[in-house]
């Protein structure tokens, strides 16, 4: 009787147990990407309102990726003898994705929008380059970091998300609703977002060249 008491019990709290779970998941993430968005603003005040570049900066030397640069720029010490140096920082790190024990620089938890955003204006050309503060023309809009996975295993994230017409889902990132079926993203105001994945997908889908999500 006891063990049928203790199962049923069971039965009645895990469920309740793994959706507290998963909302301190969702609440940690979100609270990264806050923090994630100011430290871009940072960058952009020290850097002549430029946004760090998706894929590397030549203005912080030693660091070939936004997540480095980033970290760098938060306080942690470029260490060339160590290439896990940058996942010390765990802000960089979804709750929900591992750290890459190699360091790759292409797997942080978050990613940044590929093409037609803050980290990269165009794909080629003159204006292949990030964006100024200044050029945001709708910062609460516009998308800055957020959720992001490798599409070669999912448990780990991917350093950009694919967002040119028709690329999704890409080559190299994916899009998983690892926060009960949604997805958490920093906009250039400062605010946080949880959107439905499938909404955010078609949005991805779209044609869009301003990296303002609608």
């Amino acid at each position: 009787m006891v063990i049928a008491i203790i199962a049923i019990l069971a039965a009645i709290l895990l469920p309740a147990l793994n959706s507290a779970r998963e909302r301190g998941h969702s609440a940690s993430c979100i609270n990264n990407l806050k923090q994630l968005s100011h430290s871009f603003n940072q960058y952009a005040d020290a850097y002549n309102e430029y946004y760090p570049y998706r894929a590397g900066t030549t203005a912080v030397s030693g660091c070939s990726s936004w997540n480095q640069t980033i970290a760098w720029f938060s306080g942690n010490a470029v260490d060339s003898t160590d290439a896990t140096w940058w996942t010390k920082m765990d802000v960089l790190f979804c709750p929900k994705t591992l750290k890459p024990a190699d360091g790759s620089r292409y797997r942080p938890g978050y990613g940044v929008l590929a093409y037609y955003g803050p980290t990269r204006i165009e794909y080629s050309g003159v204006n292949n380059r990030q964006k100024k503060m200044s050029e945001i023309k709708n910062p609460v809009r516009a998308i800055l970091v957020g959720d992001s996975a490798a599409a070669s295993d999912e448990k780990y994230g991917f350093k950009y998300i694919e967002n040119t017409a028709g690329s999704h889902p890409g080559s190299n990132a994916q899009i998983v609703g690892r926060h009960n079926g949604f997805v958490n993203y920093a906009f250039c105001d400062g605010h946080v977002e949880a959107i439905e994945k499938q909404r955010f997908i078609d949005w991805l889908v779209s044609k869009n060249y301003q990296g303002e999500y609608k």
